[in-house]
């Protein structure tokens, strides 16, 4: 039976974990969920309890399963200690998805269960992609104001090499 102080230990570090945008989940070699941490509410919207006994692969985006299904085969493997970062779209309770980054654990605990531990990235890939279409429009910028730099100055140039010419003559001229 817990102590007083062991409760309000686990009820803080529940309330700290609600406020995550990461969740861990305990998962069994089949590859279903045993279960999930409670901020798994915060950051895909189910229950804590609501994905237990779905297979991990159920609630992955369908052109991610290969990806997700080699961290699991990794996992599985007595080669590597951790599997992953792998990013995948992870289905929400919704039914939509978000970018998710997890990472495993390839030790097993004493009930021959795995943690991953996954991470919302899709706010990060939001950010990313923005500062990527910022990139392109200075990029659009930078070409534009190329050409309209270089197109007087190749005029220019183009009258210098004619003044040279009609220079060079009239010098050739004189002499």
């Amino acid at each position: 039976m817990a102590t007083n102080s062991e409760v309000a230990q686990l009820e803080y570090t529940e309330q700290l974990s609600s406020q995550l945008r990461t969740f861990f989940a305990v998962i069994r070699d089949d590859g279903s969920i045993d279960r999930m941490s409670s901020s798994v509410e915060q950051v895909l919207g189910y229950q804590q309890m609501g994905l237990n006994e779905k297979q991990m692969l159920d609630v992955v985006h369908p052109d991610d399963e290969q990806t997700v299904r080699e961290m699991l085969h990794e996992l599985s493997s007595d080669q590597a200690t951790m599997a992953g970062p792998v990013e995948y779209r992870h289905k929400t309770a919704d039914g939509g998805y978000k970018l998710v980054s997890s990472v495993g654990s390839s030790e097993q605990n004493a009930d021959g269960r795995y943690v991953i531990n996954t991470k919302d990235i899709s706010n990060d890939e939001a950010h990313t992609n923005q500062a990527g279409a910022i990139d392109w429009e200075v990029g659009d910028l930078a070409s534009v104001v190329s050409h309209d730099l270089r197109n007087p100055l190749n005029v220019a140039s183009g009258y210098t090499q004619q003044l040279d010419s009609i220079l060079d003559a009239e010098n050739e001229n004189a002499e």
